[in-house]
């Protein structure tokens, strides 16, 4: 077993389980402290490959401060880039709704011609709020699309 020492971001927290840069899955035993975890927060994470689903899998997660020592948090390790996500429109009310539970997005983001519903496949761009620690979408589209006209 060759375990990695990685960086990321976590992009998905449930109750038993999360996902770093929504490709490394981790549940609470592997997470190293009290600290609690949330969407947005820097880890580092220690990383094998899972035998099963042949996915990775983190065995330890620690989470990496982002703060001074007077609690103000540190402008140059916010981590403002862009990353693509595929999931499920988990909440959608008209205006806005969630892709899978955790990453929010607005009408103004959809791509031309697509009104999303509830369980529709997407491919978001998000980036991570420093302010709030969530993910918003900036773009969202259909994976697969077919237009029927009368």
């Amino acid at each position: 077993d060759e375990i990695k020492t990685v960086e990321g971001v976590i992009t998905r927290f449930c109750l038993d389980y999360g996902m770093i840069d929504d490709l490394i899955c981790f549940t609470e035993d592997a997470v190293m402290r009290s600290v609690p975890l949330q969407v947005g927060q820097r880890v580092i994470a220690h990383v094998e490959e899972d035998k099963i689903s042949h996915g990775l899998r983190a065995v330890r997660v620690e989470s990496i401060s982002d703060k001074w020592d007077d609690n103000s948090i540190n402008p140059y390790t916010v981590d403002a880039s862009v990353k693509t996500l595929i999931g499920n429109v988990t909440k959608f009310t008209g205006s806005n709704g969630y892709i899978n539970q955790t990453t929010s997005f607005s009408m103004k983001v959809v791509c031309k011609d697509f009104y999303p519903c509830k369980g529709d496949l997407v491919q978001a761009e998000y980036i991570v709020n420093p302010s709030t620690w969530t993910s918003e979408a900036i773009s969202v589209k259909p994976l697969r699309f077919k237009r029927i006209d009368k």
